[in-house]
């Protein structure tokens, strides 16, 4: 045992283990201020020539066909992957080189990780080690924030049984690769295996030993949830002294940016540590195998290796200069933002008690003193504009029908069924007449089969002379611009629920209704530095209305009124507190 903590202690004192910590440290300052910028900044140029101009998923459907999403996608999914095997080979190729007691400097780490995958890109098949780096297998990345499914898409997937069992069925499935493909990676870089030998060699080895293999995974999450807790533990540090520090006086921007950067430095510190005792762990397990096939070939550095060195510290410390210029505009936008309170817009109208987008619930949200109600609106077949989400009826009344193929008379004798009760199908005439001077309006255009001129056109006839009482946004930013040429004076926006790129530039948008993931600081900032509102949705969460209220928004969506409205009253906007918030999100 003692021989073990020794061995341990002389590991970590080792020239290769201190020079894989500054090897990842510089991999991810690099990631944080070059990478990642400039990916941003290179999507954003190349969307400025297609149709709208950036990035969104406003249909499932015309997602799937659209060529140049679709390839986004990929090339972003590809990009990131290789940066990740990057920075997994780096940690690979070191822990063996220290478990035969070589010293490799941190530039031959750089280089005999570029190496690695140089060579097996070669080979066209080996694409798919990307798989399981993608899935996060055998383990998460930590180095790299994961893709988290936005919250309206989980929400609802989690209200169906059936959504449930599938995700408890992919989490088993995902759960017994992880062990199954535990030695994967291990393979494929070191043994000069192709991805299917690797995988073919990984379960082999596995199937005698499937419980120690799941004993080594448990080990290592222990271990990371133990270094999130320190991680925790540090970062309410610092909390609790910048706190003390603005109790009773106001600190300059260059303490706040020092106190964000020991903060990242600390996520920084502990991602490396969590990524080496994963790999670690791995490997020592891996290495327990009779493995005769691993290369221990080392790529000496070069002058280009250390040209490379030189260029990456020299643009890790030009970035560092942008990142601090950016950090002091977005510090000064936030002290012109102190006594904003965000408006409560009613999603669908107040739908506790009530049936989503009908007269009761619009009503409802008039009783619980909402700002706004939010709804939704089609096109019958005879042109009436009528309250609905989906222009399938089947959700809400059990029966079959398109509101697009039905007469507002034949959707009228088809009751909308919620909590044992009936309701009607309402007008969007007879909501605006029973609602003038008591409640605004969001009225969402909902297009189908290309009849945007069509229901514009309708609507506008409705709202005429009513500029002040309503403002008009869509999924379509077709729908839209028809409707900003009609009515100039009619404020408009767009709906997005995930988006990349200068959406914000957009001239015949007025204000933007985002979903909560796309509610970063940074998109907030842009969008209100362009003078145009933003209102975030559906906000259904105490903690996430507190958050967002703290950032700036103009406004909220939510399925819970008389709570938000609560919330909103008693949280006053501290600048202060809004640079704990963004300590605590490097949590994330």
């Amino acid at each position: 045992m003692f021989k073990s903590i020794k061995n341990k202690a002389n590991l970590i004192k080792g020239k290769s283990f201190k020079n894989l910590i500054l090897f990842d440290f510089l991999y991810q300052l690099s990631f944080i201020l070059i990478l990642m910028p400039f990916g941003k900044e290179i999507f954003s140029i190349l969307y400025r020539f297609t149709k709208e101009g950036f990035f969104s998923i406003d249909n499932v459907k015309n997602f799937v066909i659209s060529p140049i999403k679709l390839t986004s996608i990929l090339i972003l999914i590809l990009i990131f992957s290789s940066l990740r095997l990057f920075e997994i080979s780096g940690f690979i190729f070191t822990i063996n080189q220290m478990r035969i007691n070589n010293d490799v400097s941190t530039i031959e780490i750089f280089n005999n990780s570029y190496k690695f995958i140089k060579l097996k890109a070669k080979k066209l098949k080996n694409i798919l080690i990307f798989l399981p780096i993608i899935f996060g297998i055998p383990i998460s990345s930590l180095s790299h924030k994961r893709f988290i499914l936005p919250s309206f898409i989980t929400e609802y997937v989690f209200s169906m049984k059936f959504g449930i069992l599938i995700y408890l069925i992919l989490f088993f499935v995902k759960f017994v690769l992880s062990v199954k493909l535990i030695f994967v990676l291990n393979v494929y870089l070191l043994e000069n295996k192709n991805f299917f030998e690797s995988v073919s060699i990984s379960f082999n080895r596995i199937r005698k030993k499937f419980f120690k293999g799941l004993k080594v995974i448990f080990i290592i999450y222990i271990k990371n949830i133990f270094l999130e807790l320190v991680k925790l533990g540090l970062l309410f540090s610092i909390i609790y002294i910048f706190y003390n520090q603005t109790e009773n006086k106001t600190i300059s921007n260059i303490n706040i940016i020092i106190y964000l950067s020991i903060a990242t430095f600390i996520k920084v510190f502990t991602n490396i540590i969590g990524n080496f005792i994963a790999f670690n762990g791995i490997s020592k397990f891996y290495f327990s195998f009779d493995t005769k096939d691993i290369t221990n070939k080392v790529y000496k550095s070069n002058k280009i290796g250390l040209k490379f060195s030189i260029t990456l510290i020299f643009l890790i410390l030009f970035s560092s200069v942008s990142k601090y210029r950016n950090s002091i505009e977005e510090i000064n936008f936030y002290h012109s933002l102190k006594s904003l309170k965000p408006i409560v817009m009613a999603h669908r109208g107040a739908t506790e008690d009530e049936a989503e987008n009908t007269m009761e619930s619009i009503n409802k949200a008039i009783e619980l003193k909402a700002e706004f109600a939010e709804i939704d609106v089609h096109l019958t077949k005879d042109n009436v504009v009528v309250l609905c989400h989906d222009n399938n009826i089947k959700r809400l009344t059990n029966q079959k029908g398109k509101i697009s193929d039905l007469t507002f008379n034949q959707l009228k004798s088809k009751p909308i069924l919620y909590n044992k009760k009936k309701f009607n199908f309402v007008d969007l005439k007879t909501v605006l007449k029973r609602t003038s001077g008591k409640i605004k309006l969001n009225i969402e255009l909902k297009p189908v089969n290309g009849n945007e001129k069509k229901l514009v056109k309708e609507v506008s006839k409705l709202i005429k002379d009513k500029n002040h009482e309503v403002i008009i946004s869509s999924l379509s930013t077709k729908a839209l611009k028809e409707m900003k040429n009609i009515r100039p004076d009619i404020s408009t926006g767009l709906i997005l629920a995930v988006a990349y790129g200068n959406f914000y530039n957009i001239p015949y948008i007025d204000f933007f209704c985002i979903e909560e993931q796309v509610a970063t600081t940074e998109n907030i900032r842009k969008i209100k530095q362009k003078n145009k509102l933003v209102y975030v949705w559906t906000v259904n969460n105490k903690d996430s209305i507190k958050s967002l209220c703290k950032k700036g928004i103009n406004g909220i969506i939510t399925d819970e009124v008389k709570m938000s409205k609560k919330i909103i009253e008693k949280t006053d906007f501290n600048f202060n507190e809004l640079i704990l918030y963004k300590i605590l999100n490097l949590l994330n």
